[in-house]
């Protein structure tokens, strides 16, 4: 990792542990909105771009809607989006070409043919009829995020061999349990991985306390004692951790379905 890579990355750490949420929750989103809006406003004819969003074939349902919405609320016209899927239609069509004359080819073998390569793995690869319409990567925007949150983690870890940033950390929210997962993924051994498992089991061993206090205060025998900001949070928190903290971190996701009207028509959004 180059020191003007890292540098990035540890300052954008430092604003997010600041914020609501999982930091790493937060860099994610960060990096996945950052490149929809250099995709949409400067890269939608760039060549190695629809390059990689051809063999993905599009992006995802959630970043296609949130392309889309940016889109719309920045020029009030989806033309970048028409770029965009005009091409995907073109080579989308190419590629239905190819499986019509696959299918033409399969139709004209005999059914005992067509049962033996069924019976071993339904043929070699090159034969299956929906390999032309399979993707060949992920979600473009979906591996920008993945990339960018794994050298988040490695940058995290790094950060936390150190006491200044630990005491930061400490007044964080802390990670999400995914991506505590990851940390333990890219890490290795050291002070900062050491650190963050501990702070984590205390953390975990609170919140497990909060949630015991919250439920038995729920029962009618102890009703009337006063319930803590802790255990009031309990279960909220108990959701940021176990599925990550998206929702806390981008005020765009988690909303409920509104429409975006274009020629007439609505379309749906739901992130």
């Amino acid at each position: 990792m180059s020191m003007e890579i890292f540098s990035l990355a540890l300052l954008n750490l430092k604003d997010e542990m600041h914020q609501e949420g999982c930091p790493l929750c937060r860099c994610f989103l960060r990096a996945e909105t950052g490149f929809l809006r250099s995709l949409d406003w400067e890269n939608i004819n760039e060549v190695g771009t629809r390059m990689r969003l051809t063999q993905s074939l599009g992006a995802c349902r959630r970043h296609a809607q949130q392309m889309l919405q940016m889109e719309v609320a920045a020029w009030e016209t989806p033309l970048g989006n028409g770029i965009l899927y005009e091409g995907l239609t073109k080579a989308v069509s190419c590629r239905l070409q190819e499986t019509r004359s696959l299918a033409e080819k399969q139709s004209r073998r005999g059914w005992a043919r067509r049962l033996l390569a069924r019976l071993v793995g339904r043929g070699k690869r090159s034969e299956r009829l929906e390999r032309p319409l399979t993707p060949e990567e992920i979600c473009r925007i979906c591996k920008v995020g993945q990339e960018s949150v794994r050298l988040h983690a490695e940058t995290l870890l790094e950060m936390l061999a150190y006491p200044e940033y630990q005491a930061l950390y400490e007044r964080s929210q802390g990670v999400c349990l995914p991506h505590l997962r990851l940390l333990c993924q890219v890490a290795q051994p050291g002070p900062g991985l050491q650190y963050l498992l501990q702070q984590s089991a205390r953390r975990l061993e609170s919140l497990e306390t909060d949630l015991s206090e919250y439920l038995r205060k729920q029962s009618y025998q102890y009703h009337h004692e006063p319930v803590s900001e802790g255990e009031r949070t309990a279960i909220a928190r108990a959701l940021a951790f176990f599925g990550g903290s998206e929702a806390a971190a981008s005020p765009s996701i988690g909303q409920e379905y509104e429409e975006v009207s274009i020629g007439g028509s609505s379309v749906h959004k739901d992130w």
